[in-house]
């Protein structure tokens, strides 16, 4: 078993775990940042633990996510985000 704290307290990435496995980040964006359109070439799976983003397409539909409500992404998908508050997000990529 492993324990592994966030230590950002400001807009940035940190790499939380890598392994065989998956890849586990810790992003945090202020009100307005966003992160543009773009895919991964893993599975990715994106839980909220504070705020609330925008998370959307290449076209730009898509949905509000915040605390308790979670996006699951094949590889290959396209999208981007925008913060509507500071906010904060756990992103794993699922290596397979």
């Amino acid at each position: 078993m492993k324990y592994i704290e966030t230590k950002l307290t400001a807009p940035g990435k940190e790499l939380l775990l890598e392994s065989e496995y998956a890849r586990v980040i810790h992003a945090y964006l202020a009100k307005g940042q966003g992160i543009p359109a773009h895919s991964s070439k893993f599975n990715v799976v994106v839980v909220p633990i504070k705020g609330s983003v925008f998370f959307s397409n290449e076209k730009g539909e898509g949905e509000e996510i915040h605390p308790g409500k979670i996006v699951v992404m094949e590889k290959g998908e396209m999208h981007q985000l925008l913060a509507n508050e500071d906010s904060e997000v756990i992103i794993t990529h699922i290596i397979d």
